[in-house]
């Protein structure tokens, strides 16, 4: 294969990608991983460079609270007079931060949501997304996810 070959092919396959990229925009991540057989065939097409990427606006299309985001301020008085919050999704509890004495902070993921993006993500380090994910749009820090 000749040089302009070679550019024709690259410039197809990244305008391939930019395309899928696009579908994910507009469609979400779970219908697009859908279309490929799953999310592991799509980010074998997009790269392995942009997982955490997906991960995290895959967390953001599917698990947004019942009653929304707190305000980060609301969510740190909460936890300063109970130790704990926690934030269901689709009626059914998802997350619980809990507050150790010892300062230690930890978030538990429910096992249906857990077992969902381990179905999903098995082959991919979704907790330190997740982890990023909660502390964006709770503004609760977290040290560990269970």
């Amino acid at each position: 294969m000749n040089l302009q070959e070679n550019i024709k092919k690259v410039l197809r396959e990244e305008t391939f990608k930019d395309e899928v990229k696009k579908m994910i925009l507009d469609d979400g991540v779970k219908d697009t991983a859908a279309l490929f057989g799953g999310f592991d065939n799509l980010i074998k097409v997009l790269g392995y460079d942009e997982v955490s990427e997906y991960v995290y606006q895959y967390l953001t299309e599917n698990y947004y609270p019942d009653y929304g985001w707190s305000d980060h301020e609301y969510n740190r008085e909460e936890v300063g007079r109970h130790g704990s919050v926690s934030f269901y999704v689709d009626d059914m509890l998802t997350f619980d931060y809990i507050l150790y004495e010892n300062g230690y902070k930890k978030l538990e993921v429910y096992p249906w949501i857990y077992n969902e993006l381990d179905d999903i993500f098995e082959n991919y380090e979704w907790k330190s997304v997740i982890k990023q994910w909660f502390q964006d749009n709770t503004g609760l820090k977290v040290d560990r996810v269970e």
